[in-house]
């Protein structure tokens, strides 16, 4: 084609035309894409955030529960509640009544209505009858129980409140034993009396023939293969998925219960026995002193063996063993407390009840196994008997108290009596709620639950 020839016009086919709506229709889709991840990716991190400040709301309301608790406990044992409910002045409808202020508190201990401040966030604690009570009268208890409402708002906007019902006994209802931990009810155990009942916070698996007087109950499940029945005869059904109840972590008991004037004697971890009255140390580790001997050294156990005791609380340095039949000369019970930094085990045939001030009978810093014939009448071997990790108690044993098993670990030190919680053989715990058997124990938890975003 010469340079002056024009150039041919172009024919546009079926296809021509088509690429530029292609490529505008990919944009518009990799956009919306783009606008879809970022939406859920906001949402994402938004839903995170969320649930970041309520966990930290939650965390501060837990704080304020705790720190309530362990005023009532620790500062204002002797208080009672009607006392709280009416505030430090004492007069009800006033502007202090259900506050934890006054009554001589020192300043970090009281919680100011105010607040207290926390980290990033506030927390506010108010007492309150039990709503369970229903007498109309708002400033007076009746059934030894209080509600707690401690209320949390942090700087995130995160708001929480945590109820906790403190059972102050001994009309309460408290189940005889109540574990943190799974729990076995094997054998032909009876629980009676006016509380005799079960609860655990974790599965019960009940393989033999169980009578109780009230329930028995799980915060997870109740699996039966065994039977469960009234003292009448008549079956109960049991109760699955209910509130858990707090099992008190006394981490350190000998710091908890052997304070001044609570142990008489102090069975000290180099094998003397202190007697605090007077003092004197007393060489146990080749010969009893007071019915005890150091046995072992490693680990460190000491035992009650033979059939004398005396009585009197004693707070044991390392594992302790009653070995022996001791009661009061005459048949009757001995007045003896047992608490032990480690490991307990009652392998005889004891009779005792509480000499302790606060109505204890038996704690362990770690396992409990009671496994003898501790036979006795309805009111004897009172006092709260617990074990920070498990308890086992099988054999005949009648036994006129509370047992909480904490479920905890193991303390470096105590003897591995058992690998988990168990009551068994033809055991008899006759539990009146603490009416007529004196038990009352340390003020405690009975119901804890939380709401999130009030």
């Amino acid at each position: 084609m010469g340079i002056s020839e024009k150039l041919s016009p172009r024919r546009f086919g079926p296809e021509d035309g088509v690429a530029l709506p292609v490529a505008l229709f990919g944009i518009i889709l990799i956009a919306a894409l783009g606008a879809g991840i970022w939406v859920s990716t906001s949402i994402s991190a938004r839903s995170v955030e969320n649930r970041r400040i309520s966990a930290e709301a939650v965390q501060l309301a837990e704080a304020g529960a705790a720190h309530a608790i362990h005023v009532l406990r620790d500062h204002l044992d002797g208080e009672d509640f009607t006392s709280i409910l009416r505030g430090s002045d004492g007069a009800a409808g006033t502007s202090d009544d259900g506050l934890l202020v006054g009554y001589g508190l020192s300043s970090e201990l009281e919680i100011p209505a105010s607040g207290r401040a926390l980290g990033d966030g506030t927390y506010t604690v108010e007492v309150i009858d039990d709503p369970a009570e229903l007498d109309g009268d708002p400033t007076t208890d009746t059934n030894k129980r209080v509600l707690i409402r401690s209320s949390a708002t942090t700087s995130g906007s995160g708001s929480a409140t945590i109820d906790v019902v403190l059972n102050d006994g001994p009309n309460a209802f408290v189940p005889s034993i109540v574990t943190d931990g799974q729990l076995l009810v094997e054998g032909n155990p009876r629980l009676v009396g006016s509380c005799g009942g079960i609860h655990s916070n974790l599965q019960i698996d009940v393989t033999g023939d169980v009578t109780v007087s009230t329930e028995v109950a799980s915060s997870d499940t109740v699996v039966v293969s065994g039977s469960i029945t009234r003292p009448d005869g008549t079956t109960v059904a049991p109760r699955h998925h209910e509130t858990q109840v707090e099992v008190t972590d006394y981490s350190n008991p000998y710091n908890e219960f052997c304070s001044s004037g609570e142990a008489d004697y102090v069975l000290q971890s180099d094998g003397y026995v202190l007697e605090t009255s007077s003092g004197t140390l007393y060489d146990a580790r080749t010969q009893k002193q007071f019915g005890w001997q150091q046995v072992n050294t490693g680990p460190i156990e000491w035992e009650l063996g033979g059939n004398t005791g005396y009585p009197g609380t004693y707070c044991v340095q390392g594992n302790a063993e009653i070995a022996g039949s001791p009661d009061d000369g005459s048949g009757g019970p001995l007045d003896m407390t047992v608490i032990a930094t480690k490991s307990i085990d009652v392998s005889g045939n004891p009779q005792i009840r509480s000499s302790h001030p606060e109505d204890i009978l038996l704690v362990a810093g770690s396992d409990l196994r009671i496994s003898g014939n501790v036979l006795g009448d309805p009111g004897d071997y009172t006092g709260l008997i617990y074990a920070r990790a498990q308890c086992d108690l099988h054999g005949n044993a009648q036994i006129s108290s509370r047992v909480l098993c904490k479920d905890a670990n193991n303390a470096s030190g105590a003897y591995n009596l058992v690998d988990g919680n168990a009551i068994g053989g033809n055991v008899e715990l006759d539990y009146d709620c603490a009416a007529t058997t004196g038990v009352s124990g340390p003020r405690e938890a009975v119901s804890w639950s939380q709401r999130v975003g009030e």
